[in-house]
């Protein structure tokens, strides 16, 4: 039976994403605990430091290298079902930190992901919006006529 899976190089390359733009956008801080496990079943638990619809940040005590292979679960704060990455590739590596890059996610755990991206979006922009009085929403402008 065939599973509904996003393969994020595949997308990348179909997109055409600017790599060093896309790893800053859309971005979400959010800390909880993860486990994540190698093709060679390794099993170590880490910390997510950021998430986005295309990859995340953890701390991890375990020496990873880059092009490694995993799959991740993650205990979200808010949430009894873990988000579960089929699998995710290494791409960078700065002492206990790492960027990891989805490679296969299935749909239903990407629209979690769209979900909880979305949420903290706007919660972010609300003591923006909140600090300017509203001004930012055209909207509240009163038009002359």
């Amino acid at each position: 039976m065939m599973r509904n899976t996003l393969t994020g190089i595949n997308e990348q390359r179909l997109l055409g994403r600017d790599e060093k733009n896309q790893s800053r956008a859309g971005r979400a801080e959010l800390s909880c605990r993860l486990f994540f496990m190698g093709d060679d079943e390794f099993e170590c638990e880490g910390q997510l430091l950021d998430i986005s619809i295309h990859g995340c940040r953890m701390l991890s005590a375990e020496r990873l290298k880059e092009g490694t292979l995993v799959r991740v679960t993650i205990f979200l704060p808010d949430q009894s079902v873990p988000l579960q990455i089929d699998r995710a590739i290494v791409r960078w590596v700065d002492q206990a930190h790492v960027g990891l890059e989805y490679v296969s996610l299935p749909l239903e755990q990407l629209d979690r992901l769209c979900a909880l991206v979305l949420k903290a979006e706007r919660e972010r922009a609300l003591p923006r919006a909140m600090s300017d009085g509203g001004n930012h929403c055209p909207l509240n402008h009163e038009q002359d006529h």
